[in-house]
């Protein structure tokens, strides 16, 4: 996403009674609670820029703008929330989610109830194809158990003795499980590298003939191609792409609405109002008095 000088400062909330238990890879990080955590180099050889395990309790909240990695959540017990298209949706026991990087990633908890969940953050550098290929957000059903006894297993090494060759060794069954997860979601490469492009350029009018070239596809393979992956057009998963980024600039920035809109791709600020209305339900004043 392209800096905004009106994009609000991410959101951290923990509150009094929000227990944690976080492993980091040692990679620099300007969030204090963060550096407080144990330390193991071996995660950044699978990608992964922190862990742990939560027990989250109101007022818990996190908003991440511009995560730059794939964010995996898995619910041991309680109901949290995760901001997913654009709506507050439950991620109950048994369930987990994988939100995409680049894009905002939102999570809370509203119910006096704890919300006990795993989760494994991400991070690849510029230019390196991440781990996870997912572009989209996935709630599912996940076998939280399995993956807890994993995630305990690993956590416990950390804490007791570090040591390399058996902490590797938890990592690649924490990977393999998330892997599994997200099988059914993965992106072909092609098709991925395009739309991470063109959602970097969300405001150009881009055509289905230049999005073709951009693949180096003919206009007929692109569209088989996208359909079968995401079922929608080029054009409409263009339109999508530009509808979850006005969703989320409309809850992290002041930015007037016809501002957004031509961040988006829309000079017109009505047929902006009009096509975000379809799409989400509400228009996007209304969308944005609600969600935030």
């Amino acid at each position: 996403m392209n800096q905004n000088p009106n994009k609000q400062q991410d959101i951290h909330v923990f509150g009094d009674q929000t227990t944690t238990r976080i492993t980091h890879s040692g990679k620099q990080d300007h969030r204090q609670w963060l550096n407080d955590s144990q330390t193991c180099p071996v995660l950044s050889q699978f990608q992964i820029h922190h862990l742990g395990e939560i027990t989250a309790k109101k007022p818990y909240k996190i908003i991440r703008n511009e995560q730059d990695g794939a964010f995996f959540l898995s619910t041991i017990s309680g109901t949290g929330q995760v901001l997913i298209n654009g709506k507050w949706t439950n991620c109950s026991a048994n369930q987990a989610v994988i939100l995409p990087p680049g894009h905002l990633n939102a999570i809370k908890t509203n119910s006096s109830e704890p919300w006990k969940f795993q989760y494994v953050r991400y991070h690849q550098k510029q230019g390196q194809t991440p781990f996870i290929r997912c572009q989209e957000p996935v709630i599912a059903d996940f076998c939280a158990t399995a993956f807890s006894h994993m995630m305990n297993g690993f956590l416990h090494e950390v804490d007791s003795h570090n040591r390399t060759k058996y902490t590797w060794q938890w990592l690649k069954l924490i990977q393999l499980n998330i892997t599994d997860f997200c099988l059914p979601w993965l992106i072909d490469d092609r098709l991925w590298k395009l739309w991470e492009e063109i959602s970097q350029k969300l405001n150009a009018p881009w055509t289905l003939e230049e999005i073709a070239k951009k693949a180096y596809l003919s206009s007929e393979h692109l569209r088989r191609l996208t359909t079968q992956t995401y079922g929608r057009t080029p054009m409409k998963q263009l339109n999508w792409l530009r509808m979850q980024r006005a969703a989320e600039l409309l809850i992290c920035t002041n930015d007037k609405i016809e501002i957004i809109g031509m961040l988006c791709g829309y000079k017109n600020v009505n047929t902006f109002t009009t096509t975000f209305k379809k799409c989400h339900k509400l228009t996007p004043s209304d969308y944005r008095g609600k969600l935030t």
